[in-house]
């Protein structure tokens, strides 16, 4: 290993770039690290993908770390020894790698003179082509020497993302626990029922709804439930008319579309899925609180708890069904269930994908069911 003689005397500074112009614009990777600050950013245009930057102060373990790093690459010994036989930037794209150690100075560029060494700071300034994978490194003039180098931009790339991410992460965390609704939400007798029934008429197939309220009060009451689909319960042309017809309804009774519920064939799927996810982002369009239920299939025969799983509109995670989500009579459960057990429980009750196959099923309003359904 390489002896550094005047390591600790300096503070290191660190700085990467990788990029190059091309159809998608100017894509970049660079991160750069100095005097307590680390600074990253990533811009890449492939596949829409946004620009990220982030700024965060770190502490003496990263210059540790960073030490460590560069230390035990041994770069310098093989920058000195092969550079002239590492590829030059090209159209592809290029790297480069500045590091400053200790009090000696070293400068270095690709096909260049050999490394100059004087007093100042151990400067190391890489430039070179754009190494996509180790298949390059093995098919150039110096595969070891550029292995070393790439391996030390792995490792350096990895400890700035990381960084950077984590600090991004934690960020956006705060800002969803300073945002986070505190809304509680009250399920009337005649939505719960409603959505019960929807998933037991059809305990072989994927059921989906909406749920219907005034969005205002503490709580929020949802006072009415719209079964949508049993069949086509995929982004189809058919979601989106009931979804549009359930959104007129709504809106000509004076109330709004507030959520979303699901349940599944399967008793082990409690997930929201993907369709539930994009359904309810686009109920947060009109109402920033919007949620999703799925229900529980292997405890809906239950009368110990409603069986229904949140997932809050902060960020479609599951929560428990607490204090934010109650019922408003406390024996709905159990009367919904003796509901479902009778005989005649389905007869009138339909959704969406009935009312396609019968006109006269009357899925937004529930016929008789109104009475039915008063607590």
């Amino acid at each position: 290993m390489r002896d550094f003689p005047h390591i600790t005397d300096s503070p290191p500074a660190v700085s990467y770039y990788t990029g190059h112009s091309g159809r998608h614009g100017h894509e970049f990777l660079e991160f750069e690290y100095s005097n307590g600050r680390l600074r990253y950013a990533n811009n890449s245009n492939y596949r829409n993908d946004s620009s990220f930057r982030v700024s965060v102060w770190v502490g003496p373990l990263l210059v540790k770390e960073l030490k460590r790093i560069v230390e035990s690459s041994e770069i310098i010994k093989y920058v000195i020894k092969n550079d002239a036989n590492w590829p030059k930037k090209n159209i592809v794209g290029k790297q480069e790698l500045e590091i400053k150690l200790g009090n000696d100075h070293i400068s270095f560029e690709v096909n260049a003179p050999r490394p100059n060494i004087c007093a100042a700071l151990a400067d190391l300034c890489i430039q070179t082509a754009k190494i996509g994978s180790l298949v390059d490194v093995q098919e150039s003039e110096d595969p070891e020497g550029l292995r070393v180098f790439y391996y030390l931009v792995q490792d350096l790339r990895h400890l700035a993302w990381r960084l950077a991410h984590a600090r991004h992460v934690l960020v956006t965390i705060l800002d969803v626990n300073a945002t986070m609704s505190t809304t509680e939400f009250q399920l009337s007798h005649k939505a719960y029922t409603k959505l019960i029934v929807h998933a037991a008429k059809y305990p072989h197939a994927p059921v989906n709804g909406v749920l219907l309220g005034k969005a205002s009060g503490d709580p929020i009451v949802i006072i009415d439930a719209i079964p949508l689909l049993h069949q086509w319960t995929s982004l189809s042309p058919m979601m989106e008319i009931g979804l549009d017809l359930a959104r007129s309804h709504a809106e000509s009774t004076g109330m709004k579309l507030l959520g979303y519920y699901q349940a599944t064939q399967r008793l082990d799927d409690e997930g929201l899925s993907a369709v539930g996810q994009k359904i309810t982002a686009n109920l947060r369009e009109g109402f920033k609180d919007a949620f999703a239920l799925v229900i529980d299939s292997a405890s809906i025969a239950s009368t110990a708890a409603p069986p229904l799983i949140p997932y809050t509109s902060s960020n479609l995670t599951r929560t428990s069904f607490s204090p934010t989500f109650t019922l408003a009579e406390s024996d709905s459960v159990e009367r919904a269930l003796t509901f479902v057990r009778k005989d005649s429980a389905f007869n009138t009750f339909g959704d969406f994908d009935d009312h396609l196959e019968d006109v006269s099923v009357d899925w937004l309003r529930g016929g008789i069911w109104g009475d039915e359904f008063k607590g």
